[in-house]
């Protein structure tokens, strides 16, 4: 059986993606356009492995 790990933060996102992690889903919140964010989808364009995104409303 497949252990689930979860992540909480942008930024902990972020490291997780750089750091090689295998990413399955992202949560966002719809409202969610700062500049970490902005540094999140770039990251995310970047990696080659696909990932399901999920914008959430507040």
């Amino acid at each position: 059986m497949e252990k689930e790990n979860q992540i909480f933060g942008i930024r902990a996102i972020i490291e997780a993606i750089q750091a090689g992690k295998e990413i399955d889903k992202v949560f966002i919140q719809k409202e969610n356009q700062g500049e970490l964010m902005q540094e999140l989808m770039k990251v995310m364009k970047k990696i080659t492995s696909i990932f399901h995104m999920f914008l959430l409303k507040n």
